[in-house]
């Protein structure tokens, strides 16, 4: 399906824990604004392991 994200990778820096809801806004940095385009997606799986950040 086109525009489906099945992972990110990156620093847990704000405590995501497996449960949490996420709202992601999309962001248009030439007009410094929201889009208002949103989607909410739960977090399934959280690897903690550094070596592979």
């Amino acid at each position: 399906m086109y525009g489906t994200k099945k992972a990110e990778i990156r620093k847990n820096d704000r405590g995501y824990k497996a449960g949490d809801t996420l709202l992601l806004r999309e962001w248009e940095p030439e007009e410094e604004e929201y889009t208002g385009r949103i989607v909410r997606r739960v977090i399934t799986h959280v690897l903690a392991d550094e070596q592979f950040l």
